[in-house]
């Protein structure tokens, strides 16, 4: 049984940051910009997982420019599952119904707060998973979703509160990554039931600011987590998902090999930065196939190792 479906009063949004103060910056600078909504609040909650607290140094200042409440946490526990867990038990000292969390290099369009409401006034569910501008996966509006990443991605109270499934993000996936997914297949599991909404856009800053060396890092991010999924997978001695993650990165090559073909054409054709862009993306696909198989036999590489501060 899912959550009540009343309409929404308050939404709190949870950002979750490390070592990355100029994204962190234009992020809450384009949410200073978003438009309101009659009859609904908002929040943020922002968590500083760095090895120090940042908030003297420069996440006061940049809270001080949001014209709506703010609350902070340093969480000195390295890891993506700390980080989270620590952002929802700021959530939850707000009293919204709607927690929502947001990364730290993406930045708001101005619609999407009235974007978030519709969708759940229009799509009945527990929970949203809105779009991000560039991201190549193709979604149909209102698709319901077996999993989902916590970019752009927004939930009902009733999935962390103590009164219902009392939820919170694996500490086993710190350093791994996957710690979403695992997080959003046990809520759908329990029988809360998420969509995709085209409604509420993010837009990707690496992307928007066209920067070929955050693509890289976030290819070589993605190739780590192929190679960590299988290795968690592997000492689990979940066999047959392991199968599944192989037959993934299978997939993967086949796509590199294509994109392989794709970005000579544009090579041939003069069109330098598509051909760029595309040899990255054939990288990542290619080492996505390779991490998933090195996986068999080596350990985790810590994903925020490999991830890029700026």
């Amino acid at each position: 049984m899912g959550a009540s479906r009343t309409a929404i009063s308050s939404v709190t949004i949870m950002i979750c940051t490390y070592q990355r103060p100029e994204m962190l910056a234009r992020c809450l600078s384009s949410a200073a910009t978003m438009n309101r909504v009659d009859g609904v609040d908002l929040c943020f909650a922002v968590v500083d997982n760095n090895p120090e607290s940042q908030y003297d140094a420069y996440i006061k200042d940049m809270l001080a420019v949001l014209p709506f409440p703010t609350s902070y946490r340093h969480v000195e526990k390295r890891g993506y599952s700390s980080a989270r867990n620590g952002a929802i038990e700021l959530a939850l000292e707000t009293p919204s119904d709607v927690f929502a969390f947001m990364d730290d290099d993406q930045l708001f369009t101005p619609e999407w707060l009235s974007g978030l409401v519709k969708s759940y006034h229009e799509l009945q569910c527990d929970g949203i998973l809105g779009p991000i501008t560039g991201d190549p996966k193709a979604r149909r509006h209102g698709e319901v979703l077996s999993s989902a990443g916590m970019g752009n991605f927004s939930f009902k109270r009733d999935f962390v509160s103590a009164e219902g499934l009392g939820l919170r993000f694996d500490p086993a996936y710190d350093l791994l990554g996957y710690e979403d997914r695992a997080f959003s297949e046990a809520a759908f599991s329990k029988g809360r039931v998420a969509r995709y909404s085209r409604y509420a856009v993010v837009v990707d800053g690496d992307r928007e600011a066209g920067s070929l060396e955050d693509l890289r890092n976030k290819a070589a991010v993605a190739a780590v987590a192929a190679r960590n999924k299988v290795v968690a997978l592997r000492k689990q001695g979940k066999f047959l998902q392991l199968t599944g993650a192989l037959l993934a990165g299978c997939h993967c090559g086949l796509k590199s090999m294509g994109l392989g073909i794709r970005s000579e054409i544009c090579r041939l054709s003069d069109q330098r930065d598509k051909y760029e862009r595309l040899r990255i993306e054939r990288w990542k696909e290619g080492n996505k196939m390779l991490g998933s198989f090195v996986g068999l036999t080596q350990d985790f590489v810590p994903r925020q190792d490999v991830r890029r501060g700026r």
